[in-house]
């Protein structure tokens, strides 16, 4: 189980690292992104959102992948720390600046407010990780759903970590 773990999280790392290094458009950037997590990460789906300026601190999906069934639509993240909707793994790495983990959704009190919707689409586990436009200001987070609890390991942390750093560099030199 370990070894599968940091396999997929490996491959997952290389495949973007790939894609990173071609990169001229960022739109489509993240998209491939998100499409490796799924596709040659095996994780159930994958999103990125970037962290808004508005009062609300609303956090904007700007592209997924894998089995939603409209749980993307009908989102509602915040990073704000004033608001119940900024308490889940996305807020709480975009505030925060570090790595959230929520590796039982149906335990998870930090998951409640999108416990149900979670679970009818099959995610047991998630890590967001943050995105960051230099080293003290996270713009954003990506996002990674898994089948199963507890899917996210040290090790596999870790791995996930250097990829969201190398997309935050990538992206940062691809916005300059």
């Amino acid at each position: 189980d370990e070894l599968f773990r940091l396999n997929r999280a490996l491959r997952t790392l290389i495949a973007c690292n790939q894609v990173l290094v071609h990169a001229d458009d960022e739109e489509k950037l993240l998209q491939d992104i998100c499409n490796i997590i799924v596709d040659t990460g095996v994780y159930r789906m994958s999103w990125i959102g970037t962290a808004g300026l508005d009062p609300m601190k609303t956090v904007r999906p700007v592209s997924h992948c894998g089995y939603e069934e409209n749980f993307i639509g009908s989102l509602k993240v915040s990073w704000s720390d004033d608001s119940k909707w900024g308490h889940g793994p996305t807020g709480n790495a975009i505030r925060t600046g570090k790595p959230s983990i929520a590796q039982n959704i149906l335990l998870d009190p930090q998951f409640e407010p999108w416990r149900e919707r979670a679970i009818e689409q099959g995610y047991k586990s998630s890590i967001a990780l943050p995105l960051f436009a230099d080293a003290n200001t996270s713009w954003g987070a990506l996002n990674i759903y898994a089948t199963e609890e507890n899917a996210f390991d040290q090790k596999e942390v870790a791995l996930l970590q250097d990829m969201a750093s190398e997309l935050s560099y990538g992206l940062n030199t691809l916005r300059m």
